[in-house]
């Protein structure tokens, strides 16, 4: 009961916040873009997966979807107004599979924040069936209409699965943590990697390696020819953009053509 009063106040008086992580592109060495990570402002939700939780018992995920889209976008936006973030940066943001935005609420987006819409990465993970009729929706909105991208989250995990392709046709594959962590050390997850590398280049799909932490497992990723970073490594999730480290960036930089070098 107090979970669900919690998330009502949450839904109604939009009490979350969000927290950007830096993407770094490989081949140029510069930040690509943000994921924004949805934070509570409640103590009772520690997590994002709480917050669906509740949602899911209350038949909601409609109103997580409209906060998280319209929230994400509101913060983006300041923080492009502010400076804080580059004209030319991407904005990575979650979406729920089967869920989706009203043509009016679209629209409504469209005449509030048209100029940068162009600018969002929508990412979508398999956590239920999806719904082929919702995807094609989005997949018209985002890229037709908006002229944005969409990415694949979590690729590789227990909820995504390659059966994922085949209803998404992303621009870019996020490959989750599990298959990243220690990839440097673990020939069965460094051949997976490959594979998807392999499988993407073909389809012309970008891949970003998610949750890396070490130089040694940067190292794996460049050499296995991945072509975006994220995690500890490259920056943590901040309400506040700050620089990627000059460090990371020239090691990367560095890493990129000792790999180029092998070749």
């Amino acid at each position: 009961m107090n979970g669900q009063e919690a998330f009502d106040r949450l839904i109604d008086e939009a009490l979350i916040e969000f927290a950007f992580q830096p993407i770094v592109e490989v081949e140029s060495g510069k930040v690509y873009g943000y994921e924004a990570l949805m934070r509570s402002q409640l103590p009772q939700f520690s997590s994002p997966e709480d917050i669906l939780r509740v949602a899911r018992s209350q038949s909601r995920l409609l109103a997580i979807e409209k906060l998280t889209i319209y929230g994400a976008i509101k913060a983006y936006a300041r923080m492009r107004a502010e400076g804080k973030i580059s004209p030319d940066s991407k904005v990575f943001i979650n979406s729920l599979p089967n869920q989706s935005l009203s043509e009016q609420e679209l629209d409504q987006l469209a005449d509030q924040y048209g100029g940068i819409l162009s600018n969002i990465v929508l990412e979508i993970t398999e956590s239920e069936a999806m719904d082929s009729s919702v995807q094609s929706r989005k997949h018209i909105v985002i890229r037709e209409k908006w002229g944005g991208q969409i990415a694949v989250d979590d690729y590789g995990s227990g909820y995504n699965g390659a059966s994922v392709l085949l209803h998404v046709v992303p621009d870019i594959l996020k490959v989750d943590i599990s298959i990243i962590h220690h990839v440097n050390q673990k020939a069965d997850n460094l051949k997976i990697l490959e594979s998807i590398i392999s499988y993407a280049r073909h389809q012309g799909i970008k891949v970003l390696a998610e949750g890396v932490e070490s130089r040694e497992e940067v190292e794996a990723c460049i050499a296995a020819g991945v072509d975006m970073l994220q995690g500890y490594y490259v920056g943590k999730p901040a309400y506040e953009i700050t620089p990627v480290s000059k460090q990371a960036l020239q090691n990367i930089a560095a890493i990129k053509r000792s790999s180029q070098k092998m070749f």
